[in-house]
């Protein structure tokens, strides 16, 4: 018999709205209830516009610095809308003239 995965923790979300989140997918989605589903997507907007518009960090690099050592930090600005045109036809061009 092929074992089960484990289930999903829904740590993440407050008191009360994982189990709204299992009978939203349960009776909504799977059971095609539409009041439930209803309820699911008032849970699943919210956070999945959360994850879109959300600024995340990332690790761009990891590193031990020993005694003597040093680390510089930049940070670049994004280029303009006209600053990417200009770089765009400038790539262009050059690869018309090869």
């Amino acid at each position: 018999m092929a074992k089960r995965p484990p289930a999903r923790k829904l740590k993440h979300l407050p008191y009360g709205i994982g189990t709204l989140h299992n009978n939203a997918v349960k009776h909504g989605v799977f059971g095609g209830n539409r009041s439930w589903m209803f309820i699911g997507l008032l849970i699943w907007i919210p956070r999945a516009a959360w994850r879109l518009l959300a600024r995340h960090e990332h690790t761009v690099a990891r590193d031990v610095l020993y005694p003597g050592q040093v680390m510089r930090i930049e940070a670049f600005r994004k280029p303009s809308k006209k600053e990417l045109k200009q770089a765009d036809k400038a790539a262009k061009a050059a690869q018309r003239a090869k």
